[in-house]
């Protein structure tokens, strides 16, 4: 019974541990009816698409901003292909 609690396969209904996924989330007559104004309140597009391209777009902004940084950084060392910080971490770059 414990292993079904846990994963949710069991529910109790008014405990705060134990009560089924789907309570916490907005009943979706309600989602249908407001899923326009939640988007337009967090500034995001509905299309998922779109909200790709916009996060892929930033993504490329960043990494371009990180990459034009890389020859300042002099606590930033390449050998062979790895990057190392001052702290001897180390990590794939390819």
């Amino acid at each position: 019974m414990n292993e079904q609690l846990k994963s949710g396969d069991v529910t109790v209904a008014h405990s705060r541990c134990w009560t089924d996924f789907e309570d916490y989330l907005i009943p979706r007559e309600t989602w249908v009816a407001e899923r326009e104004q939640h988007y337009a309140s967090l500034g995001l597009p509905i299309d998922s698409e779109t909200y790709l391209r916009q996060l892929e777009s930033r993504l490329h902004a960043v990494t371009a901003n990180v990459n034009a940084h890389v020859p300042d950084n002099s606590a930033l060392t390449m050998e062979s292909g790895k990057n190392r910080g001052r702290s001897g971490g180390q990590c794939d770059i390819c």
